[in-house]
């Protein structure tokens, strides 16, 4: 009887043991670089290629991968513009932490931009319409007293952090400008505008 239960112990530890090495995980935080500003990139689709495993970034960028074993890995990054998506991680012995992947936006529009087109004259406030860009009758009007072009993306955009940086950009230039009478004055369908 003595030995049986020593035997049941010894399998249930071997079992226990087996089991716990087999399971690894990858987890880290996605981050990306809008102009001078790095943030978390939520939402974003995370792939295993050799696993066929998705993950998707929280609102804090956050991912994670379970049950895993031991061997290399490489993680693609489904995101269109950036240049660098796929990262390979090698699982030895223990699970992968803090495995930060940080890329650039290549957005055509960011703080940066906007710091230029004010530098040039050249100012813009960006429109996401849709496929079909709107006129307003009037709005050449705002666009020649305050010196500025509306620009609509129409069907294809980009990322709305870029879009969003680069207009608060210039509000907060118009604003030192003009005080806050030309937000009154210029199409409400302007991005970021009403938040």
């Amino acid at each position: 009887m003595r030995y049986r239960f020593i035997y049941i112990l010894f399998i249930f530890n071997f079992f226990f043991s087996f089991s716990q090495k087999k399971n690894f995980y990858i987890s880290g935080q996605a981050k990306i670089i809008i102009g001078n500003d790095t943030l978390p990139c939520n939402e974003l689709s995370l792939k295993l290629k050799n696993k066929h495993t998705y993950a998707y970034t929280d609102s804090l960028g956050y991912f994670e991968f379970k049950n895993l074993k031991k061997g290399k890995y490489v993680l693609e990054m489904i995101y269109n513009t950036a240049s660098k998506n796929k990262f390979e991680v090698n699982i030895v012995d223990k699970s992968i932490k803090n495995f930060d992947i940080v890329f650039n936006s290549n957005c055509e529009f960011t703080s940066i931009t906007a710091e230029k087109d004010i530098q040039e004259n050249n100012i813009r406030l960006l429109i996401t319409g849709g496929i079909a860009p709107i006129y307003h009758r009037d709005q050449h009007l705002a666009e020649k007293k305050y010196s500025f072009k509306y620009y609509d993306f129409g069907c294809v955009i980009e990322d709305f952090k870029c879009i969003d940086q680069y207009n608060k950009t210039i509000f907060e230039y118009f604003d030192k400008k003009y005080s806050e009478k030309w937000r009154k004055e210029v199409r409400d369908d302007i991005y970021g505008l009403k938040n």
